[in-house]
């Protein structure tokens, strides 16, 4: 889903028991690296190792797809809901996720029309870029956090099949992950959301490797 698609799923929509101590605990197993392009643009990457069945308390697809029904591309992409596979069988095959979690200021866009944006295309090209060039040298399957872009018009619109069946990538949300609290509790994350009146002070984009 895109920028202005998901700022809709708030974290006061769907909530996952926290055991107290979770955050403290989980900031442990969270390494976080910060990178600065030559342009002088900053982002920064944490990771962290799971098991699958540690991301299926925050599937709630019947909340998220309902969200969804708010989204132009809802039902109109083969990325999207309600046509995405069922995550359970779709990641019956592996074990383990890693959790790649980008994240970047807005303000160091400013002198875009829309920093949130800007800054939000800018995390996009990075997070496909690793995560593709991962995939294949893990030999694992990645899950985006954004929908799919590779045709400038998808064929579900047209009423035909994927043109590219073995490019496309599904994104969490879009398998019913609750985002918010996905990042909360498993990366110690909260997430900047945008409002009518002010942007976000910052993008985040989580992105999966199944594997194993």
């Amino acid at each position: 889903m895109g920028l202005s698609s998901i700022s809709f799923l708030n974290a006061a929509e769907v909530k996952v028991s926290v055991p107290p101590m979770l955050l403290k605990d989980t900031a442990q197993e969270i390494s976080e690296k910060q990178f600065r392009t030559r342009k002088g643009r900053v982002y920064n990457l944490k990771t962290r190792k799971v098991a699958v069945a540690e991301l299926l308390p925050f599937l709630k697809k019947e909340t998220v797809f309902n969200l969804c029904r708010q989204c132009p591309n809802f039902d109109q992409l083969w990325s999207c809901p309600p046509i995405v596979p069922d995550f359970e069988k779709f990641s019956a095959g592996y074990k383990n996720a890693d959790m790649f979690l980008f994240w970047a200021a807005t303000g160091q866009f400013a002198e875009e029309e829309s920093p949130a944006i800007a800054c939000y295309e800018f995390l996009k090209k990075k997070n496909r870029k690793y995560m593709l060039k991962l995939e294949k040298e893990k030999n694992g399957q990645a899950v985006f956090s954004f929908s799919c872009d590779l045709c400038s018009q998808c064929g579900k619109k047209e009423g035909k099949p994927c043109k590219k069946p073995q490019e496309i990538r599904f994104n969490l949300t879009a398998f019913g992950f609750n985002i918010d609290d996905l990042t909360k509790v498993l990366m110690n994350h909260p997430i900047s959301w945008s409002t009518d009146r002010n942007e976000a002070q910052y993008i985040t984009q989580l992105s999966i490797l199944l594997s194993g």
